[in-house]
């Protein structure tokens, strides 16, 4: 977040988030071009969605694009019996759909489609004694642990943030903090965000 100044004094902030990283912030696991963290808390699809962008503003519900993504992901995924990623039913284009835009490539793994009771999608961990590594539909407001992704090399930021010179960047002008007023809030408000910085 960068106070952005005038002679009348400062007139707002605007706050940065890095939407272009080259290296998975700690406690993620690099997969094949994207971050990847696994969490044992169990939510429905909305709220761990909404968590996933908490723990990083570029995250979503994970998007599998490939096997080997797929393959490692179950890793992570331990000896879970459902673990939430970001495919689900889109009722308004009645496909498949991943939470993240990105288009629907790789489905191999699917082992029951979604239906109109059973609109989202689980992983089943690799370690589980019950089809291993195989995606399964599921109830969107069933609570399961997730698995959370980001990608490094195609950011994308989150509602009301827009990206700039590969960051993540949010301007707010109905505050007039003083430098580390203002790096306190961005910190407090937005955990990884912090004043921008302005390369050029």
């Amino acid at each position: 977040m960068k106070a952005i100044t005038s002679q009348e004094g400062t007139v707002g902030q605007i706050a940065s988030d890095a939407g272009e990283t080259r290296q998975c912030e700690h406690g993620w696991v690099e997969i094949e071009g994207s971050c990847f963290r696994h969490f044992e808390e169990k939510l429905s699809f909305a709220s761990a969605d909404d968590a996933c962008r908490k723990a990083f503003p570029t995250a979503h519900l994970a998007t599998i694009e490939e096997s080997g993504q797929s393959v490692k992901a179950a890793m992570l995924a331990g000896a879970s019996s459902g673990t939430l990623i970001g495919l689900h039913w889109d009722r308004n284009s009645k496909s498949l759909s991943w939470l993240n835009g990105a288009s629907v490539k790789f489905q191999e793994r699917m082992l029951q489609e979604p239906s109109s009771d059973e609109r989202c999608v689980r992983l089943i961990g690799a370690e589980h004694s019950w089809n291993p590594g195989r995606w399964s539909a599921w109830a969107c407001n069933q609570a399961a642990k997730y698995l959370c992704s980001y990608s490094l090399q195609h950011p994308q930021c989150q509602d009301g943030w827009h990206l700039l010179d590969g960051e993540c960047i949010i301007y707010i002008s109905d505050l007039e903090l003083e430098f580390e007023d203002a790096e306190y809030f961005c910190k407090d408000r937005f955990p990884l965000a912090h004043l921008a910085t302005i390369k050029t």
